[in-house]
Order: C-alpha cells, then structure tokens, then sequence
C-alpha cells in the first residue's frame, strides 16, 4: 500500500481539482442560462424637482426576446444614490402595483449597484411586450446653491444625475 501511496494522492489531488472545474464550469453555464432575456425597447424617464424629494418616473417598454416566460425584472439603482432611496414603485401605467423586493445576493449582483426585483402579475410570455412604470423617489438629493445667501435672496438648489437609466437589459 505504501508502494502505491504516492500515486493515490496524485490521483486524489487530480479529481479534485476535475471536480473543482466541473463545479465551475456548472455556475458559468448557471449564470448564462440565469441571463435574461428581456430587452428595454423604449425608455422614458421625467424627474420632478418641485418639492425637496426628487421623484423619477420612468416609463419603460420591455419585450421579451427569449423562448421562455419571464416572471421579474430587475431594477438596478447605484450604490451612491441608493442610501438616499425613499421609495420604489413598479407597476403598470394603469397604476396597479407589483410585488417588490431588494435582491440582497446572487448571480446577477455586481459591485456598485443595489438590485430590486418586480415581479410581473403574470409571466411574460416569449415575443411579448409590456409596459411598465417605475417611481423612485429620492430625500436629500438636492443641496443649496450657494449654501449661504441673504434672507431676502431667493435660494436655488444643486440637483446631481446622470443622464442615462441604469439597468440589466
């Protein structure tokens, strides 16, 4: 047995590491098949400043382009912007309301981002649109500009964003 010993561990040390890459090569092969296949055809998006929450309306078309029905859709808010999130909404321009829940791990999550799942009343069947409305509503967004001024000057705010809607698809 001890004549034999050494190529046993070669051999043991060998099918670990072949599991090791089977194991990852299963999670790869998981994350593509875990890809959605929903795609943000048209995007609109309005910010409202006229109070000192800042809300966003965004109104999204979204197509499924896959052979399978999809039951969620992500919402990825920036890590930046996400401690100052009061409010999220996602539902139908009818204004029905969908379940919404803050996605904490996964294989979709990425560094920088906090990732909320909608999910549809329905499955959305493959080559099928839906409309959708998300409300964000953000507190402590805007800042005084300048931060000081008389009492009798009118006082502006500073309101930073970026231009573009963040999201998966």
């Amino acid at each position: 047995f001890r004549h034999y010993g050494r190529g046993f561990r070669f051999l043991c040390c060998t099918m670990r590491l072949s599991l090791v890459a089977l194991v990852a090569f299963i999670c790869v092969l998981g994350f593509a098949s875990a890809q959605s296949s929903l795609e943000n055809v048209k995007v609109e998006r309005a910010i409202s400043l006229t109070s000192n929450i800042a809300r966003h309306f965004i109104d999204v078309e979204v197509t499924n382009t896959g052979s399978r029905d999809e039951t969620e859709y992500l919402i990825a808010i920036p890590k930046a912007k996400a401690s100052s999130l009061a409010y999220l909404a996602v539902g139908d321009k009818e204004g029905n309301q969908w379940e919404v829940s803050r996605q904490e791990s996964g294989m979709l999550s990425r560094p920088g981002f906090v990732f909320y799942v909608a999910k549809f009343p329905t499955p959305l069947a493959s080559r099928a649109s839906i409309n959708l409305r998300i409300v964000e509503a953000y507190g402590g967004a805007m800042r005084p500009f300048p931060a000081e001024i008389e009492q009798t000057a009118s006082q502006l705010v500073k309101y930073d964003d970026d231009i573009y809607f963040v999201s998966p698809y």
